[in-house]
């Protein structure tokens, strides 16, 4: 499930991207923003839940913020209502991930997480330097501001997400006791 929820987005970014023949139109450029912020909010959501797995209050508030936040990134390029679009669709998209990563196992989530992180870097790295018919992916006039951009807020992304697991240790949440388990939990 979380798999389709990765690569239709990603489908859509790639096919609007392509499709920048003679430029793309309003709608066109909301539907390329939306599908990237909700692969970057998937992820986004899907790290923050194994983060924070067994606590779900903090992982969704922390990936609907994360989520946000790149969304308006990826529409940055576009302005105006691009990103809006990117704000709303990373915030709704960081949400599903972390709630597709709490009912998973955590061995699962926290081997995938970093493929997840990895697969989107690497595609929006190869956005930002391929071009399809001398037209590049990501606009050459909004390119550097956009490369700088999305620099910046990875490494701040990592480094508050180192921040967060050294506060509190990630993959470590114990759970109460069961209401049967408690009647015979008695110290001497």
């Amino acid at each position: 499930m979380a798999l389709v929820l990765l690569i239709v987005p990603l489908g859509l970014f790639l096919y609007f991207s392509v499709k920048r023949g003679n430029g793309l139109t309003l709608m066109e450029k909301m539907m390329n923003v939306m599908a990237g912020a909700m692969l970057t909010g998937m992820v986004v959501g899907f790290y923050f839940g194994g983060i924070f797995h067994g606590t779900f209050t903090h992982s969704l508030t922390a990936s609907v913020a994360s989520g946000a936040i790149a969304g308006a990134v990826i529409g940055l390029p576009y302005k105006g209502l691009p990103v809006v679009e990117g704000l709303v669709s990373g915030s709704m998209a960081g949400m599903m991930g972390a709630m597709t990563a709490e009912m998973l196992p955590i061995s699962f989530v926290s081997s995938a997480v970093v493929i997840l992180v990895l697969a989107t870097v690497a595609a929006f790295l190869w956005m930002s330097q391929r071009t399809i018919d001398g037209d590049a992916v990501i606009r050459k006039e909004t390119s550097h501001a956009y490369s700088s951009t999305w620099l910046v807020f990875t490494l701040v992304y990592v480094g508050f997400s180192f921040f967060l697991m050294a506060a509190e240790p990630p993959f470590n949440v114990e759970t109460p006791a069961e209401p049967h388990q408690q009647n015979h939990m008695h110290t001497p």
